[in-house]
Protein backbone atom coordinates (compact mmCIF):
# COMPACT_ATOMS: atom_id res chain seq x y z
CA UNK A 1 0.00 0.00 0.00
CA UNK A 2 2.84 2.63 0.63
CA UNK A 3 3.62 2.41 -3.17
CA UNK A 4 -0.23 3.32 -4.04
CA UNK A 5 -0.76 6.41 -6.18
CA UNK A 6 -3.93 8.21 -5.20
CA UNK A 7 -5.53 10.96 -7.43
CA UNK A 8 -8.31 13.02 -7.78
CA UNK A 9 -11.34 11.57 -9.91
CA UNK A 10 -10.94 12.32 -13.38
CA UNK A 11 -14.90 11.81 -13.92
CA UNK A 12 -17.66 13.92 -12.69
CA UNK A 13 -20.62 12.15 -11.09
CA UNK A 14 -22.78 12.56 -14.28
CA UNK A 15 -19.91 11.11 -16.40
CA UNK A 16 -19.49 8.17 -14.59
CA UNK A 17 -23.67 7.59 -14.62
CA UNK A 18 -23.00 7.41 -18.56
CA UNK A 19 -20.62 4.77 -18.68
CA UNK A 20 -21.19 0.80 -19.91
CA UNK A 21 -20.39 -1.48 -17.44
CA UNK A 22 -19.44 -4.78 -19.28
CA UNK A 23 -19.64 -7.89 -17.33
CA UNK A 24 -18.81 -11.71 -17.89
CA UNK A 25 -19.61 -14.54 -15.31
CA UNK A 26 -18.38 -18.14 -16.28
CA UNK A 27 -16.96 -20.92 -14.71
CA UNK A 28 -14.69 -21.28 -17.67
CA UNK A 29 -16.70 -23.00 -19.86
CA UNK A 30 -18.23 -21.62 -22.93
CA UNK A 31 -21.42 -22.80 -22.14
CA UNK A 32 -21.86 -21.77 -18.81
CA UNK A 33 -20.42 -18.36 -19.90
CA UNK A 34 -23.04 -15.25 -19.90
CA UNK A 35 -22.32 -11.62 -20.80
CA UNK A 36 -23.79 -8.17 -19.49
CA UNK A 37 -24.21 -4.98 -20.79
CA UNK A 38 -25.17 -2.23 -17.69
CA UNK A 39 -27.03 -5.30 -15.91
CA UNK A 40 -28.67 -6.51 -19.14
CA UNK A 41 -28.39 -10.17 -20.15
CA UNK A 42 -27.26 -10.48 -23.87
CA UNK A 43 -28.88 -13.25 -25.73
CA UNK A 44 -27.21 -14.70 -29.03
CA UNK A 45 -23.58 -13.48 -28.49
CA UNK A 46 -21.50 -15.07 -30.91
CA UNK A 47 -18.52 -12.86 -30.26
CA UNK A 48 -16.97 -10.28 -28.13
CA UNK A 49 -13.98 -8.49 -29.03
CA UNK A 50 -12.06 -5.55 -26.49
CA UNK A 51 -8.43 -3.99 -27.60
CA UNK A 52 -6.80 -1.96 -25.12
CA UNK A 53 -3.73 -0.79 -25.53
CA UNK A 54 -1.50 2.28 -23.29
CA UNK A 55 0.58 4.95 -24.76
CA UNK A 56 3.77 5.02 -25.07
CA UNK A 57 5.42 5.35 -21.70
CA UNK A 58 8.97 3.46 -20.94
CA UNK A 59 8.23 3.03 -17.38
CA UNK A 60 8.55 -0.18 -15.77
CA UNK A 61 8.24 -3.54 -18.03
CA UNK A 62 7.16 -1.63 -20.72
CA UNK A 63 10.60 0.07 -21.13
CA UNK A 64 11.96 -4.00 -21.69
CA UNK A 65 9.05 -4.72 -24.03
CA UNK A 66 9.05 -0.78 -25.90
CA UNK A 67 11.87 -1.69 -28.76
CA UNK A 68 10.57 -5.28 -29.25
CA UNK A 69 6.79 -4.41 -29.32
CA UNK A 70 4.71 -1.38 -31.24
CA UNK A 71 3.24 0.61 -28.52
CA UNK A 72 1.58 3.86 -29.67
CA UNK A 73 1.91 7.55 -28.40
CA UNK A 74 -1.57 7.59 -27.55
CA UNK A 75 -3.86 4.70 -25.96
CA UNK A 76 -5.94 2.69 -28.26
CA UNK A 77 -9.26 1.56 -27.37
CA UNK A 78 -12.01 -0.56 -29.39
CA UNK A 79 -14.57 -3.09 -28.46
CA UNK A 80 -16.93 -5.03 -30.77
CA UNK A 81 -19.58 -7.38 -29.88
CA UNK A 82 -21.33 -9.67 -32.78
CA UNK A 83 -25.11 -11.08 -32.09
CA UNK A 84 -26.42 -14.25 -33.78
CA UNK A 85 -30.33 -12.99 -34.82
CA UNK A 86 -33.06 -15.46 -34.53
CA UNK A 87 -33.46 -15.56 -38.59
CA UNK A 88 -29.65 -16.47 -38.60
CA UNK A 89 -28.05 -12.59 -39.65
CA UNK A 90 -25.63 -11.25 -38.25
CA UNK A 91 -25.05 -8.01 -36.11
CA UNK A 92 -22.13 -6.41 -35.26
CA UNK A 93 -22.06 -3.20 -32.55
CA UNK A 94 -19.65 -1.43 -30.97
CA UNK A 95 -20.31 -1.83 -26.72
CA UNK A 96 -18.06 1.59 -25.55
CA UNK A 97 -18.76 4.57 -28.19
Amino acid sequence: MINLRVTEPTLSEEEINELVSLTIESDGTLDNTQVFINDEFQEGVVSLYVHIKGANNREGLRKFFADKYYIPDVPEFFSEIIYRNDDGSIDKERIFE
